[in-house]
């Protein structure tokens, strides 16, 4: 086995699933951490790259989350941005790869794996109030990525592919691997 002389950070993925509302309103979808550090706080869904299952980070955050809310990774999901500041995180040092995830404004979402619970929120609530306790840096980096969700948010709606058609898509496609490298049925 190679002996590395530096030390290694924890590399994870954190996902930010968001659907648009009738009324034009943004929600984001969290997750109630039910484990410390931060425990009963609200998070991204998100977790540790397992180096030997996942193929890459993406894979990582598609298997992260459909174990933490049970929603398969339909819909696509892009890349917004990372975050390796030294304090981020209590445990040690984490440099977190952050996705975004537009779903179908019906999806259900359930808590799983190490989620005490889930609930939609609107992000312009979380963005203009702190009552609502965030884990992590996760108001910042909602703050930082809350421009590009809302640009894809308006991107996609003006697309040929509406809400009701990506669903039925996604329907046929349910038992597909669509090249994104994740299991795509529950263990």
């Amino acid at each position: 086995m190679f002996n590395y002389k530096y030390k290694m950070p924890a590399v994870t993925a954190d996902i930010i699933p968001f659907r648009k509302k009738e009324n034009g309103e943004l929600e984001i979808l969290l997750i109630k951490r039910n484990t410390e550090p931060f425990k009963d706080h609200w998070a991204f869904v998100g977790g540790h790259l397992d180096v030997d299952d996942d193929n890459s980070i993406y894979a990582c955050a598609a298997r992260e989350l459909f174990e933490e809310t049970g929603i398969r990774n339909k819909y696509g999901l892009f890349f917004l941005d990372w975050f390796d500041a030294k304090d981020r995180d209590p445990r040690g040092r984490y440099i977190t790869f952050v996705w975004g995830v537009r779903v179908h404004p019906d999806v259900v979402a359930k808590a799983g794996d190490d989620a005490e619970d889930c609930k939609w929120f609107r992000l312009k609530n979380l963005l203009e109030n702190d009552f609502i306790k965030l884990a992590f840096d996760h108001r910042k980096i909602l703050e930082k990525c809350s421009n590009q969700m809302a640009c894809e948010s308006i991107e996609r709606q003006g697309s040929r592919w509406a809400d009701e058609q990506m669903s039925k898509l996604a329907e046929t496609l349910d038992n597909w691997d669509i090249g994104n490298d994740t299991k795509t049925e529950a263990q």
